[in-house]
């Protein structure tokens, strides 16, 4: 099993407030990082015969946005 759970939030403010560079972070983390991980996860144990799973954890601004 993977469990993703990685996540950074720059400041609590509204995206239009939020500096790109911090921005871009974020998503890297949160976004593609996830990707990258499930990918390499899928590929290296591609010939299990265990059922795989990939758990993705959000955070609660996921539920209730800025």
């Amino acid at each position: 099993m993977l469990i993703n759970n990685a996540g950074v939030i720059p400041s609590v403010s509204p995206l239009s407030d939020l500096d790109a560079g911090a921005l871009s972070h974020a998503l890297h983390v949160g976004l593609e990082a996830p990707m990258q991980l499930t990918a390499a996860f899928l590929g290296a144990t591609e010939r299990w015969s265990a059922r795989r799973k990939v758990l993705n954890i959000s955070s609660g601004l996921g539920r209730q946005a800025m």
